[in-house]
């Protein structure tokens, strides 16, 4: 064998026993988790949020054994990864990992202590804590490397992996003084359920709650006024003023509008909605509302925005909308502030975007009923946080966050999370009235779309039904002394009917409109004209009687016509009439008589505007003009002549008696 021959096989060998010796000397490799009957779980729930130099990282970890076995020999291990966690899709990757990415521990960062744990029972649970010193880790000090690392507590069975859950630690090297710190705002709708809808939730334990998470914390409001003139506030006024003051309050519109609905039904007097709502919570709570903010509760639109433009008048200030709106054209290396300009056709109008992940950990971890630790919900809104402000350390942005209106959040849960940011010393509370007012940046996004037909506004055949029935009832009430107490709550269903709340509930919708559109008709048939039989009218001049019923528990004024089509039956004049309570009327009504001839007659009821009450009901008269003077006649020439004849007769029976 020649020399080279040699060194080559030689090369050989020794590559393929340092493979060998490799796997060896490996640890053994996680496998995936298996169905095993032992049942470790385990959760993180604390973690210290912010680290220095110096400082130790603690992690505390409920362990559990669901399993039916003892667990004997079961440990927690904590890895730290330490290279920087720089941009948000680097932050979602890391938490999207769980326990399938068990067997990929390598990504997951060096183990960096270790706790074994005793005996575990089935049904046993116990707190464990994880602890190291960050002058273990030899984390760079640099003021400019600051920001999120990952972490990972690994529990583990033996020498399997059986569950990993991953968060994050901030390292925090830097002068909090040398930090332009992002700038964040909290905005919480206000709202209540929609008149009329039957809804499962206490909504005053729902709107205290939302008032107690906040409390103390610059979260902003938009605020619905009805809510302080209605039926609907469980709350009550004084609570609100109290838990309100000193509060950034901007005003709904009424009822909370579904504002796509006022931008795209022609069939709704808008300004009704939007008028009065700032100077109704300025006179009830004592407080100034900024502006009024058009807040859709689906995706706005060109129409939105062009309406918007038209209220500027009312104090319309900015549409407020969902991150899937308003992208960047081009893709941004950085989190853009939550402020865009909206260019419509007929003007320019600002719009506010929630940042959506932040606004989502938020929201669904602050939620009352949720059970889980808030250490990982918090941990994940201060890394997203840091990265914001790291993206472009010297352009400080404007975030926004905002919840749905529906939240009900945990008064407990929700001020840990609210803390944390505002301890944050890269992240400085700002008011939403400043976000309105900051200059749009030179970021093209995409336009909003136009024409867009949302099934969830209201039908336009269900909004003209509506008006309809409102109508109705306020003519029924032009008649009765007390109209107040005619269908009292009938005018805040009707009105609300384009609440926001209500697109989740077509069908209940509909009903509520068709309930109130039916006892609207009832009233008007409780007074009614009673249909009588044929009347005869045999003279040029006479009055035709008209019985009426007024079933209603008031007095009622009505006007009532007589119609008709015929040139024999002048029917010009009206007759008004007062109709007890629950009682039958009768009611003359004049008339003139031309000619002969079987005419219907319409008999309507008006009310003092002329607008029609209830249904008309038709009469069948019997004209005979002239009947009347002519019977008089042929009568009177009838009694003539029997006077004649009597006097012949007298006449007769005395010269009888004279003969005899």
């Amino acid at each position: 064998m020649s020399r080279k021959r040699f060194l080559t096989a030689l090369a050989l060998v020794f590559g393929i026993g340092l493979i060998g010796l490799t796997s060896l000397l490996a640890p053994p490799s996680a496998a995936a988790p298996a169905d095993s009957a032992l049942g470790l779980e385990s959760e993180i729930i604390e973690i210290t949020p912010i680290v220095e130099p110096g400082d130790d990282i603690e992690v505390s970890v409920l362990v559990r054994n669901s399993g039916e076995e003892v667990i004997k020999d079961g440990a927690l291990e904590l890895r730290f990864r330490s290279a920087q966690l720089i941009s948000r899709s680097s932050i979602e990757i890391w938490e999207q990992s769980d326990d399938e990415a068990a067997d990929q521990v390598s990504p997951a960062g060096k183990v960096v202590t270790r706790t074994k744990l005793k005996d575990l029972d089935p049904g046993q649970e116990r707190h464990e804590k994880l602890k190291i010193s960050t002058d273990q880790l030899y984390l760079p000090k640099s003021a400019s490397q600051w920001g999120p690392r990952g972490i990972a507590v690994d529990s583990v069975v033996g020498d399997e992996v059986v569950a990993q859950e991953r968060t994050f630690v901030i390292w925090f090297p830097a002068n909090p003084e040398n930090i332009f710190p992002t700038q964040l705002s909290v905005l919480a709708p206000v709202t209540g359920t929609p008149p009329g809808m039957e809804n499962g939730l206490d909504e005053g334990e729902r709107m205290q709650n939302l008032l107690d998470a906040t409390r103390g914390y610059d979260v902003a409001f938009a605020l619905d006024p009805q809510l302080l003139t209605g039926s609907e506030n469980s709350v009550g006024l004084p609570q609100l003023e109290e838990a309100l003051a000193g509060k950034e309050i901007f005003a709904l519109p009424h009822f909370d509008a579904d504002v796509l609905a006022l931008a795209h039904r022609s069939g709704i007097d808008a300004r009704s909605y939007l008028n009065g709502a700032r100077t109704t919570i300025s006179s009830e709570l004592g407080v100034t509302a900024s502006d009024v903010l058009l807040w859709p509760e689906g995706n706005a639109d060109a129409e939105l925005a062009a309406w918007a433009v038209t209220q500027e008048a009312q104090g319309v200030s900015a549409i407020v909308t969902n991150s899937t709106q308003l992208a960047p054209i081009s893709p941004l290396t950085f989190t853009p502030s939550g402020r865009a300009r909206v260019v419509a056709e007929n003007g320019v109008v600002p719009a506010l975007i929630a940042e959506e992940s932040m606004s989502t950990t938020l929201t669904a971890a602050a939620t009352a009923g949720v059970t889980s630790s808030t250490a990982i919900a918090r941990q994940r809104l201060l890394a997203d946080s840091a990265v914001i402000t790291q993206e472009r350390p010297a352009d400080p942005r404007h975030v926004l966050l905002t919840v749905p209106r529906n939240w009900n959040p945990d008064p407990e849960r929700t001020p840990e999370l609210l803390a944390a940011l505002a301890d944050a010393p890269w992240i400085n509370f700002e008011a939403v009235r400043s976000l309105i007012g900051a200059p749009a940046g030179d970021i093209d996004r995409e336009p909003l779309p136009v024409g867009v037909d949302d099934p969830a506004i209201i039908e336009a055949e269900l909004l003209k039904t509506t008006n309809d029935t409102a109508e109705q009832i306020a003519q029924f009430r032009s008649i009765v002394p007390q109209p107040d107490r005619v269908l009292p709550l009938a005018d805040t269903q009707l009105k609300g009917i384009i609440a926001n709340g209500w697109r989740h509930a077509p069908e209940e919708r509909a009903d509520l409109v068709a309930q109130v559109s039916s006892q609207a008709q009832e009233l008007h048939d409780s007074v009614h004209v009673i249909p009588a039989g044929t009347v005869n009218l045999i003279s040029d001049a006479g009055e035709i009687p008209v019985l009426i019923n007024n079933d209603f528990p008031q007095d009622a004024q009505v006007t009532v016509r007589l119609q008709t089509d015929s040139s024999f039956l002048k029917t010009d004049e009206v007759v008004t009439a007062q109709l007890p309570a629950e009682s039958e009327t009768s009611i003359l009504v004049p008339v003139e008589a031309i000619g002969n001839r079987n005419v219907d007659v319409a008999v309507q009821l008006e009310n003092s505007d002329g607008t029609e009450i209830g249904t008309p009901q038709t009469i069948s008269v019997r004209v005979r003009a002239g009947w009347e003077d002519a019977g008089t006649r042929v009568v009177a020439a009838i009694l003539v002549v029997l006077f004649i004849i009597g006097i012949i007769r007298t006449i007769r029976r005395g010269r009888k008696r004279r003969k005899s």
